[in-house]
């Protein structure tokens, strides 16, 4: 008997966290990079985002590949099960609308990368006035995308 009302709290308890949409799967400890937000119906995927580390990166532009090195912020987003994801072309015009809100920005890359993937690359101007760029890659119809932000010197 004590076992049954166990197993019937776990499962209420299971049931009552989808229900007011807390996911399960949304990795502990995982921040979303700087200037942006994650979409509402993505979770954050644990092992696949640099945290502000200074590195270098290649972004895709109109011209090919370009290196630029700063403080690099890069987090991958899965949609929670169950919900439709948005189109990758969705994903790609929200990001896209966030970055020409900021002063002095422009999009640089509007298209698909060399492996087909939806991507957009972009650049305004932060906190004192340091050249932040912005990387937006969609895949899998929009059930996956990595939003990448690096802040130069």
């Amino acid at each position: 008997m004590k076992l049954r009302c166990l197993v019937v709290s776990v499962l209420l308890s299971l049931l009552a966290l989808g229900f007011w949409g807390i996911s399960i799967g949304q990795a502990e400890g995982v921040n979303d990079p700087p200037y942006f937000s994650r979409l509402s119906s993505y979770d954050a995927l644990k092992d696949a985002n640099k945290n502000g580390l200074y590195d270098t990166y290649n972004l895709w532009t109109d011209k090919g590949a370009m290196t630029v090195e700063g403080k690099v912020w890069s987090t991958t987003y899965s949609i929670r099960s169950g919900i439709n994801p948005s189109r990758d072309l969705e994903i790609i015009r929200h990001y896209s609308n966030e970055t020409l809100k900021k002063d002095g920005s422009s999009i640089i890359f509007d298209g698909r990368d060399d492996s087909g993937r939806r991507d957009i690359t972009g650049k305004f101007l932060g906190k004192d006035k340091k050249v932040i760029w912005v990387e937006t890659v969609a895949w899998n119809g929009g059930d996956d995308y990595r939003l990448t932000v690096i802040e130069t010197k």
